[in-house]
């Protein structure tokens, strides 16, 4: 039970939740529209375009298409594939892009518009009411239901001058209630500790150190904050140095276990355990994604390719190399640990020299398809994680290097490394250098070198300022959700997309500004939160350090 010092948090928790609900279910439910028909007889070449029309007038193009129709009109049903949009007031403009000559005799025949919503009604205006709800740009037309295109006026709009909604304010107001009492119920007989997403982050004394597994966490709950802030934050654009993070940090740790015993690379045993545990811990939270994006909107093609990692669109596209990085670990290990047998510095040159090459001669080599953009194959990434832990836990870890055994030089290192991030993350907001500097410091090699000197660093300054700042509570929480993090920002940033455009009238919602930082940063997190205990945590456990 909680303490009465902790009830309010209870309350403060449940009115939240309340308050979220209202506004998805307001948002989704009430205004979201599935598709939109139109019936009528079309001039060939008519260029269709659907917008959603926001609370200050400003039209958001939402769909298009062209209508290929012959010489000799016939009424056709036409519309929208699926859209699944919030969608207040609908404004529908019909473009005539056919030959000059034939613009005097181009006409539109309307004898419907139907407005399909997935859980409300359908609206459907004809020819009884279409006069009614829509009006007009094109001024010399009687009536909306039938006009003629000119040389002077070749694209005609629809605009509807109500609102198309239907209240349903059981729905409206009755979830948010149940949603109130049901949290608080479960929040004030529960424990904050009982919580996957919190409860995780006290497990560094079972699989590693404290000391490492903050800092470790830390660092990810970093990695991820600068993804989001390169997306939402004004003048940032620090994905590059976010991503290096990340991939150098999944090398780093990954390869850890193979390099503290090399003889585990050679076991298939091992092998499979590794693959099956990396399987667990991206698949389930991945695949849910995309069953939420693309199955559940009929996009069946592109959620198969996403499925089985041929295409990964959007901000999914790190999933397609590091499922590959997943595959081709063990090998690389297992050249690795032959060489450590000549001499433990050789799978550091070896991968030095790999990682030379990739940056050089594989720089412009895009195996994958991301949709608008082919990514590089950024292995050499990688490559420098796996560089980095042989430094840490092979150099460092056996003593044969300890360039920091005194208290004085790890406070001096503090300070600077404090310094380097600093100027690590400035590389890449709005305090630039000058072009020539920014020319070499903007490289992603360059951003991953930092990134293993980051994790180094990190580890090696316990009980220094520094330290602190990188382990903080609000890093470390994220660090912990962070895949379930980076994999649901893209439809937090939605959300409260929509929430500006639908609440706060804003005519540019998904510009960068730092209150669609914090709004999007509050919805995710709390996504990730429950998406991280119930959906991802459950595939995956944690063993203490003797089985390991």
């Amino acid at each position: 039970m909680l303490s009465k010092f902790h009830q309010p948090f209870a309350l403060i928790l449940a009115f939240f939740a309340a308050i979220t609900a209202f506004v998805l279910i307001h948002v989704f439910f009430q205004n979201t529209t599935a598709r939109v028909l139109i019936l009528g007889t079309f001039s060939h070449d008519t260029k269709v375009t659907i917008n959603a029309v926001s609370g200050n007038g400003h039209a958001v193009p939402i769909e298009s298409y062209t209508i290929k129709g012959s010489r000799q009109p016939k009424p056709q049903r036409t519309g929208t594939t699926q859209l699944n949009v919030p969608l207040k007031q609908l404004r529908v403009e019909f473009d005539y892009l056919g030959p000059d000559s034939d613009v005097n005799n181009a006409q539109v025949t309307l004898t419907g518009i139907e407005v399909v919503k997935p859980y409300m009604k359908h609206y459907y205006f004809n020819g009884e009411n279409i006069d009614v709800f829509f009006s007009s740009s094109n001024d010399q037309s009687k009536s909306i239901r039938a006009f003629n295109f000119s040389s002077d006026n070749t694209t005609v709009a629809l605009t509807s001058k109500e609102a198309i909604h239907d209240t349903n304010w059981a729905l409206i107001l009755g979830m948010p209630i149940l949603f109130f009492f049901g949290i608080l119920f479960i929040v004030k007989n529960s424990a904050w500790s009982q919580i996957p997403a919190f409860a995780d982050m006290s497990l560094g004394h079972r699989i590693s150190s404290s000391g490492e597994f903050d800092a470790i966490n830390g660092i990810r709950g970093l990695a991820a904050l600068l993804v989001l802030f390169s997306h939402t934050a004004p003048g940032y654009e620090a994905v590059q140095v976010g991503l290096a993070l990340l991939f150098v940090i999944s090398g780093f740790l990954l390869s850890k276990p193979f390099i503290l015993d090399p003889k585990k690379v050679y076991s298939w045993k091992n092998v499979e355990r590794y693959l099956t545990k990396r399987l667990k811990r991206i698949l389930p939270m991945y695949y849910f994604y995309v069953f939420l994006i693309y199955v559940i909107d009929f996009k069946i093609d592109l959620a198969l390719k996403h499925f089985f990692f041929v295409q990964a669109e959007g901000h999914l596209w790190p999933m397609t190399q590091i499922f590959l990085f997943y595959v081709m670990l063990p090998f690389v290990l297992m050249i690795c640990c032959a060489a450590y047998r000549i001499h433990r510095i050789a799978p550091i040159v070896l991968l030095v020299v790999a990682t030379y090459f990739s940056v050089i001669y594989a720089r412009d080599w895009t195996p994958f398809y991301n949709g608008r953009f082919s990514k590089p194959f950024y292995l050499y990434a990688f490559f420098m994680g796996i560089i980095g832990s042989y430094i840490q836990y092979d150099l460092i870890g056996k003593k044969w290097l300890d360039p920091w055994g005194k208290r004085w030089v790890r406070e001096l290192v503090s300070m600077l490394a404090i310094v380097f991030v600093f100027y690590l993350i400035a590389w890449s907001a709005p305090m630039r250098p000058s072009l020539a500097i920014f020319h070499w410091v903007s490289q992603f090699w360059l951003k991953c070198i930092a990134s293993v000197v980051l994790i180094i660093l990190a580890l090696n300054t316990p009980k220094t300022l520094f330290r602190t700042i990188i382990a903080n509570p609000l890093f470390r929480s994220v660090g912990v959700i962070g895949f379930s993090f980076y994999i649901l920002h893209g439809l937090g940033m939605q959300i409260f997309e929509q929430v500006q455009i639908q609440y706060l009238a804003d005519s540019s919602p998904g510009g960068r500004s730092w209150r669609f930082m914090a709004g999007a940063f509050v919805t995710t997190y709390f996504m990730a939160i429950i998406a991280y205990s119930y959906i991802e945590r459950p595939f995956f456990g944690y063993r203490g350090k003797k089985s390991e």
